[in-house]
């Protein structure tokens, strides 16, 4: 586990710095939860830059700083082996990358690692039971997130993440359309079409129920391929966690 200043020379990888400058939010930390041993090796190093870099990871960070938190980094041996419980932690990102090269499916191997490793399990449901908690799932934390039915709980059909409806890997520009939603990451945007990059090869999302029993704060600007990449139902690029403030 690392305090945010570890982060300072992957952030200049990307031609960013933190000027230490900003007012930190007390008592309110985000944590960014990895899945693979060779990210956390590199990240806590920042005395030697690392050669090579999930973006996912420092741009989290970054965008975390930037809004004043104080940021630290959990490792899945941190939870595994029950040196961080989540217990302080009001703010977790699980990020993008490729978990165990997506070898048994996106994100399934690191679903895993929660699902059958006791401390791991009882740590990220304690911290889902809490009313004072705030969560983000990008890319491949999105993916884990829904394999883990942590979407909809209360419904027993949950949604799933299947393969692209074009049969490959998607990576091109598209944009989306906010929402009105109980989202409060995307409050204030309502109405707003923003452009974005997407990649991934699992990016449906497939619903089982109405389009009604879902929070859907941001969809793709147009229905149709290539606007909307993956073939979603309802042409959702964004979902949140029913009566939570959990964001995917």
């Amino acid at each position: 586990m690392s305090t945010s200043k570890d982060f300072a020379s992957v952030l200049m990888l990307d031609g960013l710095a933190l000027d230490g400058a900003r007012p930190m939010i007390p008592a309110t930390w985000p944590a960014l939860m990895r899945g693979e041993g060779i990210f956390e090796a590199f990240l806590v190093n920042d005395s030697c830059p690392p050669p090579m870099l999930d973006d996912h990871d420092a741009r989290l960070c970054l965008s975390a700083e930037l809004a004043g938190f104080e940021v630290i980094d959990v490792h899945m041996t941190d939870l595994i082996e029950g040196r961080e419980t989540l217990k302080d932690i009001k703010f977790i990102a699980a990020v993008g990358g490729f978990s165990n090269s997506d070898v048994l499916g996106s994100a399934k191997g690191w679903a895993g690692s929660f699902l059958y490793n006791e401390k791991a399990k009882a740590s990220l449901e304690n911290f889902f039971k809490r009313e004072d908690t705030l969560s983000l799932g990008v890319c491949n934390g999105c993916q884990l997130f829904v394999a883990l039915g942590l979407i909809t709980p209360e419904h027993h059909e949950k949604p799933k993440m299947l393969h692209n409806e074009s049969g490959k890997f998607e990576c091109h520009f598209t944009a989306v359309t906010v929402q009105p939603s109980i989202s409060i990451l995307m409050k204030g945007l309502e109405g707003c079409t923003l452009g974005i990059w997407t990649a991934h090869g699992e990016g449906k999302f497939n619903f089982p129920m109405n389009e009604d029993q879902y929070q859907i704060p941001a969809k793709y600007h147009f229905k149709n391929y290539p606007a909307n990449p993956n073939g979603s139902n309802f042409n959702v690029a964004f979902t949140y966690q029913t009566n939570t403030l959990n964001a995917y």
